[in-house]
């Protein structure tokens, strides 16, 4: 079972860039061991437009992460600097929601 979602953008990040405009990517999971990341936006600043999609798978091993009424489908903007990452934010929402509004396969 896999879900499909967009990245569409992201609205008035916390800069934390000290020297100009930040480098931002988005980092997507619900199993952490299979995250998802969406392109490097460089030198864009607080109001990233990705416009990109990916798949997630939602089965570990034999079990369908759906399931479990607990799973969440985790969404985390980062600023790429040169030696570390700084996250922006963070949004999870309940998984079992995501597919009740969306073509779960």
């Amino acid at each position: 079972m896999t879900i499909e979602v967009s990245v569409m953008a992201a609205e008035e990040l916390h800069n934390t860039s000290k020297l100009g405009k930040m480098s931002v990517y988005t980092v997507l999971w619900v199993d952490p061991a299979m995250k998802k990341c969406t392109r490097v936006l460089h030198k864009i600043g607080k109001n990233p437009v990705w416009n990109d999609r990916m798949s997630l798978t939602l089965v570990n091993g034999d079990q369908t992460l759906v399931s479990y009424p607990q799973s969440t489908l985790t969404v985390q903007v980062s600023h790429l600097h040169t030696m570390v990452t700084h996250a922006c934010c963070f949004a999870h929402n309940e998984l079992s929601l995501c597919c009740e509004n969306a073509l779960c396969k």
